[in-house]
């Protein structure tokens, strides 16, 4: 991925393609490819349930060279408003390219400025909303719905970097449990999840046949979604990914959650987290606070407050991994499942409390920290 922003380059805060394209995992092709097509997902849905979504304008390089008047109408309709360009390459071996934040007219003439082979390429516009009001990532499967939500951009829990807690939700499709009681999220989520249940049997039958869909008995589509809330209460869809869907169903959100939501009270040396992906370990622990620790041996225990793309060889070598950010559902956790590494995040303050060399114990079934040897 190119980005506009030398900053954020620099800071790796990539989209999840990227970290799929870093680092082997048993179904990295799958879901590349599988990430790489939500759009045309999103589409369908849109056509046949009147999905809500942030809908883009497609369009060629062509068409932008010699402004067609596809090109125009798109210009016209949304010159000043702040969009997401997005320049996707036919050959997925190419890189893409994404700028967010700026008016239609000055994202295109810096995607002119890239000077792209128009043949290789073509191109999204879709508008994007300067105010987030709420965003959530949940699954649907056959036992039910659960999730996290972020009260802010959507950003914060694919990455992993919100400040707050997410709240935690799950339902069995008739009883709701929320970590923190906020009215206008459980009227959003709820809003949100009524729109995935496809009642007529030939719409069904059609998003099963186009798009390999499926669906739990309560005739919900089954899979993993993301959406944001735009001002106005508007629920725009910007995911909707079947191979997550069917890893995370058997994840038990409540015994991740547990020792953070219910526990009080903690002996001595235990530092309380979140499972992210369940299992026992004890090594040594290796804080990483930087992208180049050459010492870092096969086996020792990642203590970080978040990793990014640098951190992939740690995260690969790594008996279990510690996070003192972090979400449930962001890009580092799902790589830590594929390769079901014992995880936690929100272990706050892990890298003062847990010093490099220290024994500790990581269980990720119960979603604490053990400190073992004071170093």
């Amino acid at each position: 991925m190119i980005y506009s922003n030398q900053k954020l380059q620099k800071n790796a805060w990539p989209p999840f393609t990227e970290w799929l394209k870093k680092i082997q995992v048993p179904n990295g092709r799958r879901m590349l490819i599988e990430d790489n097509s939500k759009r045309h997902r999103l589409d369908l849905l849109h056509i046949l349930i009147n999905l809500p979504y942030d809908k883009p304008e497609k369009m060629t390089l062509r068409d932008i060279n010699e402004r067609t008047p596809l090109f125009k109408d798109t210009v016209n309709n949304m010159g000043n408003q702040q969009c997401m360009l997005r320049a996707i390459p036919k050959n997925q071996r190419l890189p893409k390219l994404r700028l967010s934040g700026r008016n239609t007219h000055n994202a295109i003439n810096w995607l002119k400025n890239k000077k792209l082979d128009e043949d290789k390429y073509w191109v999204e516009i879709r508008p994007r909303s300067k105010i987030i009001k709420l965003s959530a990532i949940f699954i649907i499967n056959n036992n039910g719905i659960w999730g996290e939500i972020n009260e802010g951009r959507l950003s914060g829990l694919s990455i992993g970097n919100c400040q707050k807690m997410p709240i935690f939700f799950s339902s069995n499709f008739t009883n709701w449990i929320f970590s923190k009681h906020n009215k206008y999220a459980i009227k959003i989520i709820k809003k949100a999840v009524q729109a995935l249940k496809v009642t007529h049997a030939k719409t069904r039958s059609q998003l099963k046949e186009q798009l390999g869909s499926s669906f739990n008995s309560r005739k919900y589509l089954r899979g993993y979604f993301e959406f944001m809330v735009w001002p106005g209460d508007k629920i725009r869809f910007i995911d909707y990914n079947r191979i997550q869907g069917r890893t995370l169903a058997k994840f038990d959100i409540w015994q991740a959650t547990k020792a953070t939501i219910l526990t009080r009270k903690k002996p001595a040396k235990i530092i309380k987290g979140i499972s992210a992906n369940s299992g026992k370990y004890i090594g040594k622990a290796r804080i990483v606070n930087g992208t180049k620790v050459p010492s870092f041996q096969k086996g020792e225990i990642l203590v970080c407050t978040m990793p990014t793309l640098e951190y992939i060889p740690y995260i690969k070598k790594a008996g279990a991994i510690i996070m003192e950010r972090g979400t449930i559902l962001c890009h580092a956790a799902i790589i830590c499942r594929e390769l079901n590494k014992p995880s936690l995040i929100r272990v706050k303050g892990a890298t003062k409390k847990i010093k490099t060399g220290q024994m500790i114990e990581v269980d990720a079934n119960k979603g604490f920290v053990k400190i073992l040897q004071q170093h």
